[in-house]
């Protein structure tokens, strides 16, 4: 098992079977992402920000990630308009959501 913090999540992240796949995704707080969980958020700016909300350094890692049964990635979702290059903080009138998303063994 492996878990991930990344920035974003997309279907290529999922090895989906002719059945399909189920994922449960579930909101939560900062404080519940492990310190251990792995960097693939792939974005200089967006690394710096997570590091500050975390008290922790996030690395920037653009690696490509399929789950596998029993991973766990934590997605941190920034709502916002476009970052300004080096941000370190958000901007007032931006926000990032945090969630954890496991798939579903059947």
């Amino acid at each position: 098992m492996t878990t991930y913090l990344g920035n974003a999540f997309s279907l290529n992240m999922l090895e989906i079977s002719a059945d399909g796949i189920q994922v449960e995704i579930q909101p939560v707080s900062p404080s519940e992402i492990p310190a251990e969980a792995v960097s693939i958020v792939g974005h200089v700016d967006m690394a710096a920000i997570l590091s500050g909300i975390l008290n922790r350094n996030v690395e920037v890692n653009r690696e490509s990630v399929t789950m596998l049964e029993d991973d766990i990635l934590f997605v941190a979702q920034y709502h916002g308009a476009r970052l300004p290059a080096g941000a370190t903080e958000l901007p007032s009138d931006a926000r990032i959501d945090f969630y954890r998303i496991t798939t579903i063994k059947e």
